[in-house]
């Protein structure tokens, strides 16, 4: 299978919600590998793979927060309703 086909697939399932699927856009736009590189993109993907409630989506989207806030001079800010949750903080998990 080619970059172009594969593409054509995680996007299709990515645009039904599927979390994996929209991590790998994510990754494939921030890389430009079968898309033309796009950020704004990237984070776009990640984010809603995040929303899904899917872990590795959620930490990358704090590694990719936290690497934009903690360069100077940087106007980046994330999505609206976002950043009130970042700074709550991760909540523990009960012991049962």
């Amino acid at each position: 299978m080619d970059e172009a086909e594969a593409v054509k697939w995680y996007r299709r399932a990515a645009e039904q919600g599927y979390a994996k699927a929209q991590v790998e856009m994510s990754l494939r736009s921030a890389n430009g590998w079968g898309v033309e590189r796009s950020y704004p993109e990237a984070l776009k993907w990640l984010t809603a793979a995040a929303e899904n409630a899917y872990p590795p989506a959620q930490n990358l989207l704090g590694v990719a927060y936290d690497a934009a806030f903690s360069q100077p001079g940087t106007r980046f800010r994330p999505p609206n309703g976002i950043a009130p949750r970042l700074s709550r903080g991760i909540p523990r998990h009960r012991r049962i």
